[in-house]
């Protein structure tokens, strides 16, 4: 190979290859092999090696001389997948800092590690030039498709010591690496980049087989069998599936190698016998039976000597003898997020918010792990996830609950010639804004994009009613909804009621705006019977009924058509008595006797068509749910008042058991059910207030 060199001499420094061809060896179904091993002396001292650095690191790179890129550089290829390959063909190898190393999956993606160019880390306590030269002088073995693998292990200008050592070097880790060590080995070529290959000295299998295996991995080609009878095909007359008809052994017998044979009876009589092979003589057989040849794992004998080899993690010393462990950390490129070196292997670990499944770290979804997380809607992200609310509610400082906001977003200006007010889209959401008016039908409102505007002009037009005291003028007017006219007393449309006035004095004019939907509300608590039981009754944020709302968030803001979830019950330690609700319904104030109410259910049957039932934890708790609604008088809030019966279980004559009767009179009901004494008990309960969200 040097005199070949040395002969033609060409233009480039031509290096100097180890081929290895592996045998007994199935890509499809054994477990690829990766590994990296540095080199005594460098084999390519012309690799471009590039620089990811720091700031600190750009510079030390510019005064040695060496490209390199820093952070900037990188986003700008914006995971352009083209761009990266093109940057992964132009330099050999890459080495980046610390500070930088973790950045960049993010800022490139996984082409890096796909190409197997991932950056070695560079520290600032690393000489950065030692760095490189490590990098130049490390090899990588890497198990692909085929059974054919290649490195450069060193350059014709080498002496041929420093290319013995690096050729030991790598042959014998290449060996640690494989399932079956040299027996996975087929054959050992070294050439240089444009001389002929020169084979390796390796052991002559048609003459033996290894004594320790019966013959096991014999692979030579030897077709006859002791009486000279030829092989048949194994794959006629055995199950074995070979294509050939060569002597193994597969299923180790003593005698070695042997084969089917045809005789002059039949054809195919599946009749077999051994072949002429001998037992190799391995004069250092002797060396792996004495103190385990001095290694401290696996010693193998091969025809003329014996070797050791260490199991996965391990690689061999510098006496060849003694196994060390591998840092499978300093390659990167290992585990997507830290990784822990342990005793022959290693250990892949993920931040918060991520599972970990083999070497790979998969997100959390913990938006599908738990849906209670968030008040209404939930973003997942990579690590973590996001609470959002919707455009009317605003969230709360606990970052998982939204809260509504009861008072709106309004600006108002007065001028000498007009009235401007502008409203915030979020406090109109969900609101046509062509249904939107003034106290005159005919003025109209206008959308900028992000508030209704809307301007009287003069200052008495557009129904504007015109207030005189003594000290100032002040012009009233109101933002409605069209008027339609509804046969029903409810609506689950969204109301719009915003009052505003313009004052003006002497000194000038000064603005203010109100709502009068809005004014301090005081929370009401559950309304409790009196009597021989106490009644409740709660409302739930969802159809699961857990943790119902405490009574510090009354009154609970609710949308048009959301779903209420309530629960009525009875506090009572009897089993054997039921709870039914006759009559519940709905009025605007306190007062269960307001002239202005809507039945919900009356008499035991459901007058609501969006009533729902839901399973109850007991017979003393009646579950249902309706779809929120509000009064069209301009009514805010809303109060549920609901009358409770409890009567005995398991009793077919109680009023309970005879659900729902539409044309019982209620009062003389009571009457006789309390003078019959069925022990009939009944009693109301309120809860509230509900106030409608955006009113």
């Amino acid at each position: 190979m040097h005199k070949s060199s040395q002969e033609k001499k060409r233009n480039f420094l031509e290096t100097v290859e180890l081929q290895v061809a592996l045998k007994n060896y199935d890509p499809q179904k054994d477990k690829r092999f990766s590994g990296t091993i540095k080199l005594k002396h460098m084999p390519r001292p012309n690799q471009k090696v590039c620089v990811f650095g720091d700031a600190y690191h750009c510079d030390e790179a510019k005064a040695n001389n060496v490209p390199s890129m820093d952070v900037d550089a990188l986003k700008k290829l914006n995971k352009n997948k083209k761009l990266i390959k093109k940057l992964a063909k132009k330099y050999d190898a890459f080495v980046a800092s610390e500070s930088l190393i973790k950045q960049i999956p993010r800022i490139m993606g996984p082409q890096l590690n796909k190409i197997g160019k991932f950056p070695t880390m560079l520290t600032h306590n690393d000489s950065m030039t030692g760095k490189i030269d490590d990098v130049k002088c490390t090899i990588k073995f890497q198990m692909k498709k085929v059974l054919c693998l290649g490195v450069a292990i060193g350059n014709v200008n080498m002496s041929e010591d420093e290319l013995a050592a690096n050729i030991h070097l790598a042959v014998n880790f290449l060996v640690s690496l494989l399932k079956k060590n040299w027996q996975n080995v087929r054959a050992l070529y070294i050439k240089s980049s444009m001389a002929i290959p020169q084979p390796q000295p390796m052991m002559n299998n048609d003459l033996c087989y290894d004594k320790e295996t019966l013959g096991q991995y014999y692979d030579g080609y030897v077709n006859v069998t002791i009486t000279g009878v030829p092989c048949q095909r194994w794959n006629q007359v055995s199950y074995i599936n070979f294509d050939h008809n060569f002597c193994r052994n597969p299923d180790r017998k003593v005698g070695g190698p042997w084969c089917y044979y045809t005789d002059s009876i039949s054809q195919y009589n599946k009749s077999w016998d051994y072949c002429s092979i001998s037992l190799c003589k391995s004069k250092g057989a002797s060396g792996c039976s004495k103190d385990n040849g001095g290694c401290s794992h696996n010693c193998l004998n091969t025809q003329n000597s014996f070797y050791c080899s260490c199991p996965k993690g391990f690689k061999l010393g510098r006496s060849h003898k003694k196994c060390q462990d591998i840092n499978e950390c300093q390659d990167q490129g290992i585990c997507q997020f830290s990784c822990l070196n342990t005793y022959g292997s290693y250990q892949c670990r993920c931040p918060k918010g991520y599972r970990r499944n083999g070497n790979q770290c998969f997100d959390i979804d913990e938006c599908q792990l738990s849906r209670k997380i968030c008040s209404h809607y939930c973003q997942n992200t990579r690590g973590s996830f996001l609470c959002y609310c919707p455009s009317n509610l605003t969230m709360s400082n606990d970052a998982r609950n939204c809260i509504a906001n009861l008072k709106p977003k309004v600006k108002i200006e007065c001028s000498r010639d007009y009235i401007a007010v502008a409203i915030a889209q979020s406090s109109l959401s969900n609101i046509d804004r062509q249904d939107i008016q003034l106290r005159d039908s005919s003025c109209s409102p206008i959308f900028n994009g992000t508030h209704l505007v809307i301007v009287i002009r003069p200052l008495y037009s557009c129904g504007t009613i015109i207030k005189h005291y003594s000290n100032s003028i002040i012009y009233k007017n109101q933002i409605r909804n069209r008027s339609h006219r509804r046969p029903s007393p409810i609506t689950r449309e969204k109301t719009v009621r915003l009052a505003f006035l313009c004052s003006y004095s002497n000194q000038g004019w000064v603005g203010i705006a109100y709502n009068p939907d809005n004014k301090p509300l005081t929370p009401h608590n559950w309304y409790k019977g009196t009597g021989n039981f106490t009644f409740l009754a709660k409302i739930y944020p969802t159809k699961e009924y857990f943790n119902a709302f405490p009574s510090s968030a009354y009154p609970l803001p609710y949308k048009l058509n959301q779903r209420v979830y309530l629960e009525l019950g009875v506090l009572t330690s009897d089993p054997n008595l039921r709870l039914f609700a006759q009559n519940c319904l709905a009025t605007p104030t306190m007062n269960i006797s307001d002239a202005l109410n809507y039945w919900i259910i009356r008499n035991g049957c459901n007058r609501d068509k969006t009533i729902k039932n839901h399973p109850s934890k007991s017979a003393q708790n009646f579950r249902f749910s309706i779809t929120a609604f509000s009064f069209l008088s301009n009514q805010p809030l809303i109060f549920i008042h609901c009358q409770l019966l409890v009567c005995p279980l398991r009793s077919n004559s109680s009023r309970c058991a005879l659900g729902c009767q539409e044309s019982i009179d209620i009062s003389r009901r009571f009457k006789r059910e309390h003078s019959q004494g069925e022990g009939i008990t009944a009693n109301v309960v309120s809860i509230g207030p509900l106030l409608k969200l955006g009113s």
